[in-house]
This record gives structure tokens, C-alpha cells and sequence, in this order.
């Protein structure tokens, strides 16, 4: 890059000031460095390389900033002079200005602040660094850059003839020169690596960008004005916005304060969770039972109570031990068994708890079963069957409640004609708890406890609707007497819909 004629002009007074001693030009530098910024017009763009990723500024115009004025009141000098970016001295005593940084991305580093960061001293110093086929040329006195020896040049020649003129310019000096050239190329120069350049680089050497700050101030009026006549307006859009949330809140609270609402909310958890409808899980209890053996290594059967997560059994002591109750312990068994500590004051006498887990459904299943299914399909209502096969229910198929009251109730009816202990409850709201009064709900489910109890011999033949949940079965074993108690839950329709 060729120097402007301005970098001429200043390189001809430094010249001719110190070949002359400087007494004639003192008053004409002085009155020139107080002027530059207002004076001085950019001609051309700083130059840029990156460097180890870094982005390195060449040719900014480095100028003295005037005595007694405010650096922001200098740099709005040069912006309105026209220079766009700026890069202060440490010490607040130059600014190297630029129209423009040429092209690149990343933060901008000034290559004149970095090197005296980095490596200047107090002497007269030249940096004349090689980045590919460009050279630059620094040129600093007691750690400041001297005015037009911040360079970005096309060729080691033209770099030569600029130290050429900076030698001329400080006669009687001793110039330190570094550089990141073999000596071949550049004899008695300290050589530099260029990556320690960069190493550590703080924010005080940026090049920043200068900020229009009358057009700020403006915008910042106009933006003040607008949020004063924007605010009177919201404040009445606010208010209307207030009282049209109040009267939203109003008619959210009286929606959740609805019983159907409140209903809603809940009944689909509590269909889903309600348990296995049908036989089914009446089948894996019958199938456990049928797999338990009455006595084992000389304990008998006592009780056995099932929920829908399994069975536990109670065993009392006739002539075994503990020991011989351990090797093994009974079919199906998934723990040791427990001892139960409060059914005697004497160990010795206690009883034991095994608990069992509910077998998988084999597609064959045992003759019993067999003969109920063949009974299910004759007896149950297919419709309702179908309608809530696996688990939970569906409200939607749910039979009306006086279907059910009439098939299951008849059936019920049935066996207490064969003294077979029988009860059905009147039916009630199923829903959250509180809720009792199944009137004001839209589409109720009603809930009617059922209760079968008998000697065993009736149990396989106890044939569930689709509707109804088994929830317990107890068996105690009394010598060779057994009975069963079967309770559950029957599912329906409290209104059509």
C-alpha cells in the first residue's frame, strides 16, 4: 500500500523538523497535531490479516488527541470527519483512526496496540513483519506509533524504502528493528515469533466502532417521546385488559367450580385404574389355588388371600419345622417365607406367610377354566364383554345401569336360591372423593359393591361380566372344609348418555 499524501506531508515535517532541530516548526507542528482531527479526511480503508485466527489492523491514522478535550468529544470529531473506527492508546494520548477495516470476520485488534503490548520498549523500534506475500511496517518511538509508519505494504521492497525514511527521520538513533525474517533477508534484526503476538490479547486493543452519538441522542429522544404517548395508551389498554381477566377468572373459577368439570378431570384416571374387568383375573387366582398343595413338609393351608398383585398364604404347624418348611418352600413362592410374630406368644407355635405371584394365562388352561369359558360365553353379555376386554373401562360402552342390575342382580339371585351367601349394594357415584350426588352429573358411572361367599366347590363356577372388577378372594381352610369370600365391583351407566 503506497503512503497518501498526507502521510507524505507528515513525513516531510518530521524529516525536515529534525534535520533543522525543529526551533522554526515547532509552532507549526503543534498548531497541526491540535487541529488534526477536525482537519483531516479519510482516503482510504485500513488493511487486515488474520494472524493464528486472530483479525490484525494495519494503516489506521494515528493522530494526538487534542489537550483539555473529552476523548468522546475527539472521537465525534472524527465521525463526523467521516471515520467510522477508532483505537485508543493505553495512556489516552493517540487514536489511530479508519474508514473502513477492508474485509474479515472476527473481533478487530489493532497490530500497532498489540505490538506495543507485547514487545515495545522505550527505544526507537521498526516491525517489519512477512504475512505471505504483504510486509508490514511499524514504526514507534517510546511506545507510541509514529504517524504514517503504520503499514501494510505489497512487497519487502517497498518495506526496505520506508526504513529507509524512518532512518532518515531519526538520525543520530539507534533504531531496534524485529522482525520474523531470516536474517538473510533482514540483517540485524531481533527475530520475533508471530504467534506470541496473539497469545493473550484484552479488550483494550480492539478496533471499535464509533457510535453517531447526536443521531443516538435523537432516536433516544424520539424513542422517550413515543413511550410517554405508547404508555397512555397501554395504560388504558391495560385496564380494559385487567377487567377482561377479571371477568375470564370469574368464569374460570365457576367452570372448575362445576361438578361436571371437576368430574371430568377425574374419571378418566379412575376408569383406567379401576382394575381387570371380567374373568380374568378371577382365573389366575382359581389357577394359584389349584397349584397351592393343601399341606407341605408337614404344615397345613390355613388361609389365602388374593388382590389383584397377588396371593398371599398362611400355614400352620402340625408336625414340621422351619427348617423342613424351607427345602423347598412351597410352589410359586417368590420369598422366604415370613414369620408371623402375632398370632402367639410362643414362637414355637407360630405361623408362616408365603407370598405367591399370579400365573400368565396359558391359552389352555386348566379343565375348570375350560368348562367356565365355555358357561362365559353363554351367560355374559357379549356386547359388554367386548366392550371392556384388558383393563380399565370404557365409559363410553359401559351397559345402563338397570341392564346390569337386571342380568347380574337375576344372576345373583340365582345362586342364593342355593344357599349360596349373595349381596349386591345400591349403586353410588364413582368419582373423586367427595363427590355423592350423582344428579347434577352429565354422564355419571355408578359403582355397585358385590359379595359372593360359599364353600369352594361353587367357586370355578362363578362366572364374571364384562362390567364387573373381582377386588379380593378369601379362602380359609378349616381341616378339610374350604370357603371362599369373593368381593368386587359392578360398573354402569348411572344415566344415558
Amino acid at each position: 500500500m503506497a503512503l497518501t499524501p498526507l502521510q507524505r506531508l507528515r513525513l516531510w515535517l518530521t524529516r525536515t523538523k529534525s534535520k533543522i532541530g525543529g526551533s522554526q516548526l515547532t509552532k507549526a507542528g503543534t498548531e497541526f497535531q491540535q487541529t488534526a482531527l477536525q482537519t483531516l479526511q479519510p482516503t482510504h480503508q485500513a488493511s487486515t490479516v488474520m494472524l493464528s485466527g486472530v483479525r490484525l489492523v494495519f494503516g489506521l491514522e494515528w493522530n494526538p488527541l487534542s489537550p483539555g478535550v473529552e476523548v468522546e468529544q475527539s472521537l465525534q470529531e472524527a465521525r463526523n470527519a467521516g471515520f467510522n473506527y477508532a483505537a485508543l492508546m493505553a495512556d489516552g494520548s493517540l487514536v489511530g483512526l479508519a474508514r473502513d477495516l477492508g474485509p474479515g470476520r472476527g473481533k478487530a485488534y489493532s497490530a500497532v496496540l498489540v505490538v506495543v503490548d507485547q514487545l515495545a520498549s522505550t527505544e526507537v523500534e521498526v516491525y517489519i513483519f512477512q504475512f505471505g506475500q504483504q510486509v508490514c511496517f511499524i514504526g514507534l518511538v517510546d511506545r507510541k506509533p509514529v504517524s504514517g509508519f503504520d503499514l501494510l505494504l505489497p512487497s519487502l521492497d517497498e518495506a526496505m524504502v520506508i526504513l529507509t525514511e524512518f532512518r532518515a527521520m531519526h538520525v543520530g538513533h539507534e533504531i531496534r528493528v524485529l522482525t520474523n525474517l531470516q536474517s538473510t533477508e533482514l540483517p540485524n534484526a531481533e527475530q520475533v515469533r508471530l504467534d506470541t503476538l496473539v497469545s493473550l490479547l484484552g479488550p483494550q486493543l480492539l478496533v471499535k466502532r464509533l457510535i453517531n452519538r447526536p443521531l443516538r441522542r435523537a432516536v433516544g429522544i424520539a424513542i422517550f417521546v413515543t413511550v410517554v404517548l405508547a404508555s397512555t395508551v397501554s395504560w388504558y389498554l391495560y385496564e380494559q385488559a385487567e377487567e377482561r381477566k377479571r371477568q375470564e377468572e370469574a368464569a374460570r373459577i365457576a367452570h372448575e367450580s362445576d361438578p361436571n368439570y371437576i368430574y371430568e378431570q377425574a374419571i378418566q384416571g379412575l376408569l383406567k385404574n379401576a382394575g381387570t374387568p371380567g374373568n380374568l383375573l378371577l382365573r389366575q387366582w382359581r389357577e394359584l389355588l389349584e397349584a397351592l398343595p393343601i399341606q407341605h413338609k408337614g404344615w397345613m393351608l390355613a388361609r389365602v388371600e388374593c388382590q389383584a398383585i397377588g396371593c398371599k398364604a398362611t400355614w400352620v404347624r402340625f408336625h414340621g419345622s422351619f427348617r423342613d418348611f424351607d427345602s423347598p418352600k412351597p410352589s410359586n413362592a417368590i420369598d422366604v417365607p415370613e414369620l408371623d410374630v402375632a398370632t402367639t406368644d410362643n414362637l414355637l407355635n407360630m405361623t408362616l406367610e408365603t407370598h405367591h405371584q399370579l400365573p400368565s394365562m396359558i391359552s389352555s388352561g386348566s379343565a375348570i377354566d375350560q368348562a367356565s369359558a365355555v358357561n362365559e360365553e353363554s351367560a355374559v353379555n357379549e356386547e359388554s364383554a367386548a366392550a371392556n376386554s384388558g383393563k380399565g373401562l370404557d365409559r363410553e360402552k359401559l351397559p345402563l345401569l338397570r341392564a346390569v342390575t337386571l342380568q347380574w342382580g337375576s344372576l345373583l339371585q340365582d345362586w342364593s336360591l342355593l344357599k349360596v351367601s349373595v349381596k349386591l349394594e345400591k349403586p353410588v357415584l364413582f368419582g373423586p372423593p367427595g363427590m355423592t350426588d350423582i344428579a347434577p352429573i352429565k354422564k355419571p358411572v355408578a359403582m355397585m359393591p358385590w359379595e359372593i361367599e360359599d364353600d369352594i366347590w361353587s367357586l370355578p363356577a362363578v362366572n364374571l361380566p364384562g362390567d364387573a372388577i373381582p377386588q379380593s378372594l378369601l379362602v380359609t381352610i378349616d381341616g378339610l372344609k374350604a370357603h371362599y369370600k369373593l368381593t368386587g365391583a359392578l360398573y354402569a351407566k348411572a344415566k344415558k348418555f
